[in-house]
């Protein structure tokens, strides 16, 4: 986490244009299109941790941002997350590279709205109460 917070304090304000160019070319693939083994390899290198993939921050891939607004909605913690579930978070980083509601999610992560919103929009929706029910203590 330090190594993220670190990476995002270095790039400072990332406005409208901004060049995207100081996050490591991994962080802004979907994680699925990385050749076996690429992400154990270039995760200890850059001081980073699974968690920090499914965690917002302007050096991340856009789509993995909004799963990072939607964990959060469901409770889900990215580290609990990718610790118990990650086979479960690569699938719905698939059903996020590929969604067709990518503007209704921005919006709903912009303006807010009902906490049901999602289930009407989100592909992952059901997967991440699924995780939730099964990740929060009895």
């Amino acid at each position: 986490m330090k190594a993220m917070v670190s990476l995002l304090a270095n790039v400072g304000s990332l406005g409208r244009g901004a060049k995207r160019a100081s996050a490591p070319r991994f962080l802004r693939r979907a994680l699925l299109t990385l050749p076996k083994g690429t992400l154990e390899r270039l995760l200890p290198r850059s001081g980073l941790t699974r968690a920090d993939l499914f965690r917002s921050g302007p050096l991340n891939a856009r789509h993995r941002n909004r799963m990072a607004w939607m964990l959060r909605h469901f409770q889900i913690s990215p580290d609990e997350a990718t610790a118990k579930a990650w086979p479960e978070l690569l699938e719905a980083e698939r059903a996020c590279v590929t969604c067709r509601n990518v503007g209704r999610c921005r919006s709903w992560i912009a303006w807010g709205g009902p906490p049901t919103a999602p289930q009407a929009f989100c592909p992952n929706a059901a997967r991440f109460a699924a995780m939730a029910a099964r990740l929060r203590p009895a």
